[in-house]
């Protein structure tokens, strides 16, 4: 009797068990597919995490990660290999690694949430030295952290701590904590659609040779991938019949290249201009939002349709500024486009982005009150930020704007957009050892131009 029992009762756990393994491997697919809006928020990041495994069996796991990487950890033999520590305090980081010497960090929810992490655990850590007390972080007063892309962040952390009853009673004490990479696990991939048409939407304001070389260059490379197609959104009856008659060109040689002119209506804006040329696309169409400007290599394609999944992620690249040729050493990196001397990241631009129709039209488009050039490619982007669409932000190699002459004129724009475009041309002009050998030598050439502009030596 108890054998049969015992053989019912084994039947009954694996189907509930059967049951319990196919919920939770619901809830990881759901975890998965949730957007980043729901993911920053903790209660969804703790739910999610459960997920994954036991608690405790991951509470165990991480303890003995710990042990583990801290007797693992990699040593550098020279100062090539060795990464600095950042220092913090209780409002800003301080970075080595960019050009802004610091960053609020109130500005950034990232480095927020992380290091409000970090305190939570040095307060832990000085309520179990001192228990039964209870104290609470009051400041910062030293924040040291190290980020090892493989183990996980060292801190450092320096704090006046208090007690919660009595605030004048103050701890000064030095806690030092590690926060490992927790476990990795499988996101399913968006999509790998190398057949997708990309609508490559560009805006001209001016026909000039730029844009009979973009259309050159476009040929090339649809000759390659066939996949693609050109809509040029142009102001002007002239700069139409112009255009016309380069692509009746192009097609002599190349009979089924795919390019079609959307005449834009009212006052030249990029926002309007480009706003115009997506109205023009079906609402499952994949748009490649481009300038006249820009050398594009045909790999760029493959990441901009793999880096999109329509009602999920837009693509936002970032693309490589050449600087002034005159400012250019021609011998220096000359088979490296991707040098600081040649150029630097455009982080502070926003113009570039592959979306679909239907996600733009989403989020709100871009503002056509906007006139001009700067400013809509920032708005557009905060919007998508807004929306439930993720967004996947990286420099891509296959990108390069072209320096050209840029006009920065008060009479027709916003002091805000003014101020914008002159930093944008002196980003652009060139690297800033180039730069001063320059204002030396001119300091030489012409004696009177240092006490002019105060020159130092």
């Amino acid at each position: 009797m108890f054998s049969v029992h015992y053989y019912y009762a084994t039947i009954e756990y694996k189907k509930y068990s059967l049951k319990a393994d196919t919920a939770g491997n619901m809830m990881m697919e759901a975890c998965q597919e949730l957007p980043n809006a729901l993911l920053d928020e903790d209660i969804v990041q703790i739910g999610c995490d459960l997920v994954r495994g036991d608690d405790q069996s991951i509470l165990d796991s991480q303890k003995n990660l710990i042990k583990y990487r801290r007797t693992t950890r990699y040593r550098p033999i020279n100062h090539y290999q060795y990464r600095n520590w950042r220092y913090f305090d209780t409002n800003n980081l301080y970075n080595d690694e960019t050009t802004e010497p610091h960053h609020h960090v109130g500005l950034f929810k990232y480095l927020s949430r992380e290091f409000r992490r970090a305190t939570d655990q040095a307060t832990k850590e000085i309520n179990k030295k001192y228990a039964p007390k209870r104290y609470k972080l009051r400041t910062i007063i030293n924040g040291f952290v190290k980020n090892d892309p493989i183990f996980g962040n060292d801190y450092i952390i320096d704090g006046k701590f208090v007690d919660v009853k009595h605030t004048s009673a103050a701890l000064y004490e030095r806690v030092r904590i590690f926060q490992p990479i927790q476990n990795g696990y499988t996101v399913k991939p968006s999509k790998n659609d190398a057949s997708e048409l990309i609508n490559i939407v560009v805006p001209i304001s001016d026909v000039t040779q730029r844009c009979y070389d973009y259309l050159e260059m476009f040929e090339k490379i649809y000759s390659r991938d066939d996949k693609l197609r050109l809509v040029l959104v142009i102001f002007g009856k002239n700069d139409v019949h112009d255009i016309e008659e380069k692509i009746n060109e192009i097609r002599q040689t190349t009979p089924k290249v795919n390019i079609v002119i959307v005449k834009g209506k009212g006052n030249f804006s990029r926002a309007q201009a480009l706003d115009q040329g997506m109205m023009t696309l079906e609402k499952n169409d994949l748009a490649f939002l481009c300038d006249v400007d820009m050398e594009v290599n045909i790999t760029f394609f493959d990441r901009c349709r793999k880096n999109t999944n329509q009602g999920k992620m837009v693509y936002y690249p970032e693309v490589f500024k050449m600087y002034n040729s005159r400012f250019l050493n021609p011998d220096k990196n000359a088979r490296r486009k991707h040098s600081r001397f040649r150029g630097h990241w455009g982080g502070y631009a926003f113009g570039m982005l592959c979306i679909y129709k239907s996600d733009y039209t989403k989020v709100g488009g871009l503002n056509t009150k906007m006139m001009g050039w700067g400013g809509e490619d920032v708005d557009l982007f905060q919007k998508v930020l807004k929306s439930r669409i993720e967004v996947l932000r990286a420099p891509d190699v296959g990108l390069i704007h072209r320096w050209h002459k840029r006009s920065c004129s008060k009479a027709s724009l916003t002091e805000n957009n003014y101020k914008q475009c002159l930093s944008s041309r002196a980003e652009a002009l060139g690297d800033k050892r180039p730069l001063g050998h320059f204002l030396y030598l001119l300091q030489d050439m012409y004696p009177d131009l240092k006490q002019k502009l105060q020159i130092p030596v």
